[in-house]
């Protein structure tokens, strides 16, 4: 039984920090673009497309994911559940107003509230930034619509 419920903390864990995760990776990922030398714009043309987004697993393989085999070796493994605890030992640190180490009902809405505002941006400033493209005439990639399913 206790085997079960560390397995089902740890998946609630993973589950409810994946923002923060997401977040870590993008910040290190933008410290790191922020060091390259970009070439000269003139060299690319203008409407060239973005590459696509890494999905949540490709993130985290490519962080974990150390000897580049598909999988997660038990050692990579408990580096990735080492993460997942030091971040989730932050999120609480980050809204536990009262110190005792768990988040009560209120410091959670209050952490649910803060994530909620921080997607709320987040949205708002993807489509500044397509806005800003379209007025200078960039085309941006569009989602492509589902193939039609053929009626029988």
């Amino acid at each position: 039984m206790n085997h079960n419920l560390n397995i089902w903390a740890v998946r609630r864990l993973a589950a409810g920090i994946s923002a923060i995760a997401s977040l870590t990776f993008f910040a290190k990922a933008n410290a790191a673009e922020s060091a390259v030398v970009d070439p000269p714009s003139e060299s690319l043309p203008s409407n060239s497309p973005k590459p696509p987004e890494l999905t949540p697993r490709q993130k985290l393989m490519s962080q974990f994911d150390l000897n580049k085999n598909g999988k997660l070796e038990p050692a990579e493994r408990e580096a990735y559940l080492k993460y997942l605890e030091d971040e989730r030992k932050k999120f609480i640190q980050q809204f536990d107003v009262n110190r005792d180490g768990v988040l009560d009902e209120e410091e959670r809405n209050a952490a649910r509230a803060f994530y909620f505002q921080k997607k709320l941006e987040q949205k708002a400033a993807a489509q500044a930034a397509t806005q800003a493209a379209a007025q200078a005439g960039v085309q941006t990639p569009k989602a492509s619509p589902a193939p039609a399913v053929p009626s029988k």
